[in-house]
């Protein structure tokens, strides 16, 4: 027999085999698939006001100190809307967007300071460019223009890049800031540069405080956070008392409210939290002077204001806060706004 006799019988066979086993793959192929299970029902949405029922170390827990680590960064940490409240998911929603912001600045300092290394790399070149008897003068040279630098963003630097910023609250909102060089062109104003900040002077950091001794009404007015009222000028209606006015007792027990203590009129949670303006120590003399302020922080309110000459009082330092708005008082419609931008030591 020759090759292409026996060759077309094998090849037929091959195709034959090859068909034989395709059918049981060809078959199951054919199955019809299953009918998909019905889509589960889509859960309720949350409300911005639903509270998560987690909690974070205890007062005893974190007095017996954090070694390990593992009492940092708890729900302790995140700030409550409302003090007297259980965390609610608006809180972490809010909490989210503020460590966004501060991520974001936080990489934006750290780009400007690798700038500063920049400049070493600018004296290492020009000193390699220029001849040797000018190496120490250029390398002096790209070292001293930081200083001069320096000085001159604190002439005019600050005020043609800030002295328009007024309003922007991402910038801080200082109002004294409010004024800019502008020109008027195909229908927009273009600002160009600020005109309000050089030297820093003026009102760009200070703060009006009054003069002279005022411990009396100032007493007056923190105390009825605790629900004492010594004088007909302080009454509960305008200036209400905290749901909890137990003396002595930190941040941490307000917010998780044990040890409690009712007023014995209606109370306004929050009041025992106070913002309040930070100066340095260094500038602060005590006298008739004027003082600049570092920047604003929350405080609890730890004890009323003791009697005595000026009067002592014990406050809890929570957390630096950014502030806009007007503080105030409303007996109608409670806090006009808890973010105040003026204390309000009298109500």
């Amino acid at each position: 027999m020759t090759r292409s006799a026996w060759l077309k019988p094998c090849l037929w066979a091959a195709v034959v085999a090859l068909l034989v086993c395709g059918l049981p793959a060809w078959s199951q192929g054919q199955t019809p698939a299953p009918s998909a299970p019905a889509a589960a029902a889509a859960p309720p949405p949350l409300a911005g006001d639903a509270t998560i029922p987690v909690s974070g170390p205890s007062a005893d827990d974190q007095a017996a100190g954090d070694p390990s680590g593992t009492k940092t960064g708890t729900a302790n940490d995140v700030v409550h809307a409302d003090a007297t409240k259980p965390l609610t998911l608006a809180d972490l929603v809010n909490q989210a967007g503020q460590n966004r912001i501060a991520i974001n600045f936080t990489w934006t300092l750290v780009t400007g300071f690798l700038v500063m290394f920049m400049q070493a790399g600018f004296a290492i070149v020009e000193t390699g460019l220029c001849r040797a008897k000018n190496a120490n003068h250029t390398m002096m040279m790209n070292f001293m223009v930081y200083g001069f630098g320096l000085f001159a963003y604190w002439v005019c630097g600050f005020a043609l890049q800030m002295g328009g910023a007024a309003g922007v609250s991402i910038l801080g909102n200082a109002a004294p800031l409010s004024h800019e060089f502008t020109i008027h062109l195909l229908g927009h104003d273009w600002g160009l540069w600020g005109t309000k900040g050089f030297f820093l002077s003026g009102a760009t950091y200070d703060v009006d405080t009054k003069p002279g001794v005022s411990a009396g009404p100032v007493r007056q007015g923190i105390n009825t956070r605790f629900d004492e009222y010594q004088t007909s000028q302080v009454n509960p209606l305008d200036m209400p008392p905290d749901t909890n006015i137990k003396e002595n007792i930190t941040y941490a027990q307000y917010r998780n409210g044990s040890p409690s203590q009712s007023p014995s009129h209606t109370g306004v949670p929050g009041r025992r939290i106070v913002i309040i303006p930070i100066v340095k120590y260094a500038e602060y003399d005590q006298g008739r002077d004027t003082v600049k302020f570092n920047r604003f922080g929350q405080f609890f309110l730890q004890s009323k204001v003791g009697n005595g000459n000026g009067g002592d009082i014990q406050a809890e330092y929570i957390d630096d806060i950014v502030v806009a708005g007007k503080g105030g008082y409303d007996p109608n419609g409670g806090p006009a706004n808890n973010l105040m931008a003026t204390p309000v030591l009298y109500k």
